[in-house]
C-alpha cells in the first residue's frame, strides 16, 4: 500500500505553525509523505500595483515597485520554508518543498488534487474581528474558507494548537447515507492510526429508536470493512446537541458535539442544487468562518458520491425512516 501524501499549505501565521506541528505529528504516526507549499500571491500584487499605460507618472514606477515587492516576497518565502523544513526534521519528517507563484487558491487546488489530505491553518471570523475591528473581515473570506468550497480532497483546518488525536468521529446523515464516504473516512483514519466511530445525525430522531439503531448496526455488521466500527445516533437541532464541546456558533445559533478536543471530527459537505452545505445545513465557508474547534476535517462527500451513486441509493433505501422526535441519550459502543 502506498503511503498517504499530506499537503501542508503555509503562510507563516501562528495558525500555520499549529497546522505544521499537527501535520508532522500525523505524518510521523502514519508514515506519510509531506509536501510543503507556500504560494507567493502575485495576483494580489498585480491588483495592488496595476501596470497600466503611461498616465501622470507612467508605468515604469509601478513595474519597478512590483518587481521589488515580488523579490522581497521570494526572500520571505525562502526563509519561511527553510524554517518549516527545520521544524519537520525535528519531527523526523523529510519532505518536498514547493514555492509557487500565482493565485493562492488555484495553486493549492492544483497540488491538493494529487494528495490524500490537505492541511491548512485558519483564524476564525471572531479572531479576525478582534485583530482588525475596523476591517469588516466578514466580507473578506480567508483562504481556508475559499478552499472548503472548491477542494476535492479532505481538508484539515487547524484553528489552534492540537498535540494529537486519539480517535476520529465520522459525522453522517442518518437517513441519506453514503456508504463509500464512510469507507473512505475509515480508511483515512486507519491510515492515520486512529480509532473510528460514526455519529449518525438527524434533524429529529426517529420514534422507533431501538429498531433504527438495530438497523444501522446490522447494516454496518454486513459490511466487512465497517462491522467493527462503533456508532451512535444523535439529534442535532436548535441550540445544542448533547455534549460539552462547542463546535460551531453564530448569532442566535449554537451547535455542541459530544466529543473531546483530542477527537478528529469529520464533517461532510454535499452539493444541494447550486449550493454546497455541511451536515448542519450551513454553507461550508460560513461553517469554517465561525468554527470553534481547534481542528476539524472537512470531507467533500460528493467526490465519493459521484464514484458510486447506485451504492449510495441502495444504502439510503435501507436506512430511510420516518422522522419523529425522540429523546437522547443514544447508544454508543465502547
Amino acid at each position: 500500500m502506498n503511503p498517504l501524501t499530506l499537503l501542508l499549505a503555509i503562510n507563516g501565521s501562528e495558525t500555520s505553525l499549529h497546522a505544521a506541528n499537527l501535520c508532522f505529528a500525523l505524518a510521523k504516526a502514519a508514515g506519510a509523505e509531506v509536501i510543503l507549499q507556500h504560494v507567493i500571491n502575485t495576483e494580489a500584487a498585480r491588483q495592488l500595483l496595476p501596470i497600466r499605460k503611461p498616465g501622470l507618472i507612467g508605468s515604469g514606477l509601478h513595474l519597478q515597485v512590483y518587481e521589488d515587492l515580488i523579490s522581497s516576497l521570494r526572500n520571505v518565502a525562502e526563509k519561511l520554508t527553510t524554517k518549516c523544513e527545520a521544524l519537520a526534521l525535528g519531527h523526523g519528517i523529510d519532505m518536498k518543498t514547493f514555492i509557487d507563484e500565482g493565485d493562492c487558491l488555484q495553486a493549492i487546488l492544483q497540488r491538493s488534487a494529487h494528495c490524500d489530505l490537505t492541511v491548512i491553518g485558519h483564524s476564525s471570523l471572531l479572531e479576525r474581528t478582534l485583530e482588525s475591528p475596523g476591517a469588516m473581515p466578514r466580507f473578506i473570506p480567508s483562504l481556508a474558507e475559499q478552499l472548503v468550497r472548491a477542494v476535492r480532497v479532505p481538508l484539515l483546518i487547524v484553528n489552534g494548537p492540537v498535540d494529537h488525536f486519539n480517535e476520529g468521529v465520522i459525522l453522517s446523515s442518518a437517513t441519506d447515507v453514503n456508504l463509500d464516504y464512510l469507507r473512505a473516512c475509515k480508511a483515512l483514519l486507519t491510515a492515520l492510526g486512529l480509532k473510528t466511530r460514526i455519529s449518525f445525525i438527524a434533524d429529529q430522531l426517529v420514534d422507533a429508536e431501538k429498531s433504527t439503531s438495530e438497523a444501522i448496526e446490522k447494516f454496518l455488521h454486513d459490511c466487512p470493512d465497517l462491522h467493527d466500527v462503533s456508532f451512535d445516533l444523535r439529534e442535532i437541532r436548535g441550540e445544542t446537541a448533547g455534549g460539552p464541546l462547542k463546535l460551531w456558533q453564530r448569532a442566535g445559533e449554537k451547535v455542541n458535539i459530544d466529543c473531546k478536543e483530542s477527537t478528529l471530527l469529520i464533517v461532510p459537505t454535499r452539493c444541494m442544487g447550486p449550493n454546497s452545505l455541511t451536515i448542519f445545513g450551513a454553507e461550508p465557508e460560513q461553517f469554517v468562518a465561525e468554527l470553534d474547534l481547534p481542528a476539524v476535517l472537512i470531507y467533500p462527500e460528493d467526490n465519493v458520491l459521484s464514484q458510486a451513486p447506485s451504492r449510495v441509493r441502495s444504502f439510503t433505501q435501507k436506512l430511510s425512516f420516518a422522522v419523529e422526535p425522540a429523546a437522547l441519550p443514544r447508544r454508543t459502543d465502547a
